[in-house]
């Protein structure tokens, strides 16, 4: 489970022998002040499952597969991750789809991030996005359908004159 984790992140730390090489080596991985965050609910998260797990097996005779628990941590890590000040603005989803992009953001609680992940293979992504300047007045929108390579495969615009 603990390579799973660092290798999640791409973190090259070694597994600590000891409580002090925990607390000090693990708890502080050098990574963004984002990436700490979620590092450290990864970190909590995993010994929460592998505990669970432990009674599971311990108290009711039963065994989860090994995918199924990383799975279970990874949503605990990303579920906890968003309760963050910091990182609240950040969808569950991109942990899921890349937690080691997420991990090297560099940003300040004033930033609002956008990343773009791609769709699955063979499928094609649709972004869009609109505005207007008073309420009524000047508008427009745009969007983008991009495939799983970030290829662009159509782009369109528009503005929207809004009469009163």
């Amino acid at each position: 489970m603990w390579d799973w984790c660092k290798k999640l992140l791409n973190l090259n730390i070694l597994t600590p022998q000891n409580l002090e090489l925990i607390l000090s080596q693990w708890m502080n991985p050098g990574l963004s002040k984002v990436g700490t965050v979620l590092w450290r609910a990864l970190w909590v998260s995993t010994i929460w499952n592998i505990w669970k797990e432990r009674n599971r097996r311990t108290f009711e005779g039963t065994q989860s597969e090994i995918e199924v628990l990383k799975s279970n941590t990874l949503a605990t890590a990303a579920e906890w991750f968003s309760t963050n000040k910091d990182c609240k603005f950040i969808p569950k989803s991109h942990i899921f789809d890349n937690p080691f992009e997420v991990a090297k953001l560099n940003i300040d609680r004033q930033t609002r991030i956008a990343i773009w992940m791609p769709p699955h293979e063979n499928c094609l992504k649709l972004n869009f996005d609109g505005s207007s300047i008073g309420n009524p007045d000047s508008a427009g929108y745009g969007g983008t359908i991009r495939d799983h390579m970030g290829n662009y495969k159509f782009t369109y615009s528009n503005h929207v004159d809004i009469q009163q």
